[in-house]
């Protein structure tokens, strides 16, 4: 009995060690693109115009901004 408890703890333990760290969401913007290099940052919760698509990405860019939504640093994902 008491080796399984031992063994729960532990086991609880290790996972608990393995849990991933929580990590702020801010700077998330959302970016419009007309292709993947011609990207502006536009106001969040805005719509992007027709032909455009919409991304969400990690940048402290400002509003009107252009950025590249391939640059590995932003994170950028689409949104659909």
């Amino acid at each position: 009995m008491q080796f399984s408890t031992v063994l729960s703890v532990l086991a609880m333990g290790l996972v608990a060690s393995a849990a991933p760290d929580v990590q702020a969401r801010s700077g998330k913007k959302d970016v419009c693109c007309s292709g993947t290099l011609n990207c502006v940052v536009v106001v969040l919760g805005s719509a992007c115009d027709d032909g455009h698509s919409k991304w969400q990405c990690e940048t402290d860019s400002k509003e009107g901004s252009k950025i590249n939504v391939l640059d590995v640093n932003l994170q950028c994902v689409k949104v659909l």
